[in-house]
């Protein structure tokens, strides 16, 4: 069991409970054998305004959100992801949890308060884009108290209906939330 507490404030379970948890694999950006997540967004300087702007994994190349300079996905890969990509290979990638929590690359998320986007995300929930998405086969719907995301805490119980558990770190409430609600 591997808590990802210490690397995540805001996910405070065992990793396997992550939506897109591959087990130990290469990290698509680091190039060493870890506990890995599907990778969402990879976070990169602009070549061109030096801002940090986003890479979406569905191809291997965008634009800068800033001034609209394209990026190569490539370029920030390990040197066997980026080979593989040359060559044509769908981008399954995964990223390691110590990318995630350096910023290396992000999560994207539903709230209450609606989604949370890299470049779009207001300052409170700036944290949410560092960590681990939680698996819930009805969607995520991360809860907000005091208009900052409460922590993840894991599933209540294995049998029913999922239901997930979140804490707030200002009043200390807990929230059960529901699959799909």
């Amino acid at each position: 069991m591997t808590l990802a507490a210490p690397l995540f404030p805001l996910f405070r379970t065992d990793v396997v409970q992550a939506s897109g948890f591959g087990g130990v694999r290469t990290c698509a950006l680091c190039g060493t054998a870890r506990e890995c997540l599907r990778l969402d967004e990879v976070v990169t300087a602009c070549p061109r305004c030096t801002q940090r702007t986003r890479v979406r994994r569905g191809g291997h190349a965008d634009s800068c959100h800033h001034c609209g300079t394209a990026i190569d996905l490539r370029d920030e890969l390990s040197p066997g992801a980026a080979d593989a990509l040359t060559r044509g290979a769908d981008l399954d990638a995964h990223g390691c949890l110590d990318c995630l929590s350096a910023g290396r690359w992000v999560q994207s998320h539903d709230t209450e308060a609606g989604p949370v986007r890299f470049g779009e995300a207001p300052a409170a929930l700036l944290d949410l884009l560092r960590t681990p998405a939680y698996a819930a086969p009805g969607g995520e719907c991360w809860p907000l108290c005091h208009g900052r995301p409460a922590a993840y805490l894991g599933p209540a119980s294995a049998e029913g209906p999922l239901v997930h558990v979140f804490a707030c770190d200002t009043c200390g409430a807990l929230r059960e939330q529901v699959d799909g609600n």
